[in-house]
């Protein structure tokens, strides 16, 4: 019979040798956590845009309602008369307008009447 004889062992590599599949494994998970977090930022970056877009939202929906609110009492006929005593000092019949504490009595202007 023959004798079997022992291999030598490599003395530099005296220690455990990690499987090729073990690496792997490893390394796939470290991408794994990368990329989780990287995720998270991405993900963390695009909720605090929506919440931005949404405040942004409800402003211009009041705006909108704002205008729409003026867009209707503009076609009443107590604001143009508002809007004509503001902007023209027209006054009324048995109306006086004070400055600086003065009293001048003017006479009454024709009523403004809307334009269509």
């Amino acid at each position: 019979m023959s004798e079997r004889v022992p291999k030598e062992k490599n003395k530099k590599f005296s220690g455990k040798k990690i499987p090729w599949r073990t690496l792997i494994l490893f390394v796939m998970l470290i991408y794994a956590a990368i990329t989780f977090i990287d995720q998270e930022k991405q993900l963390n970056a695009a909720d605090a845009r929506h919440a931005e877009l949404l405040k942004q939202e409800a402003a211009a929906q009041e705006e909108l309602d704002y205008l729409e609110r003026k867009e209707n009492m503009i076609e009443t006929d107590e604001y143009v008369e508002q809007s004509v005593r503001e902007r023209l000092s027209w006054i009324g019949e048995d109306e006086m307008l004070f400055y600086a504490g003065e009293i001048i009595e003017a006479e009454p202007t024709a009523t403004p009447q809307a334009t269509e």
